[in-house]
């Protein structure tokens, strides 16, 4: 269960048309169905693109696309935050 606006960092995975398939950094995989309208958003997303998504009660109700090329950096530091808190 996903809560009110939550907020998640992911790995795209796979897209077609009935859903988005995502990896969350802590590897837990998403699936989205049917309620992503990225012509609306107007971001053009492929396999392994690196994005932020706002999920309430698993309707997606933001998405912005991340331009970091080394994610296994971004996964260390964002784990050692984690740890910090």
């Amino acid at each position: 269960m996903i809560r009110n606006n939550s907020y998640f960092i992911c790995i795209v995975k796979d897209i077609n048309n009935n859903k988005l398939v995502l990896e969350t950094l802590n590897n837990n995989i998403l699936s989205i169905k049917n309620n992503i309208d990225l012509i609306n958003q107007k971001i053009k997303l492929v396999k392994n693109d690196i994005i932020r998504i706002i999920l309430n009660n698993e309707t997606l109700i933001y998405i912005e696309k991340i331009n970091i090329r080394n994610i296994e950096y971004l996964k260390r530091v964002l784990k050692f935050i984690y740890y910090l808190f």
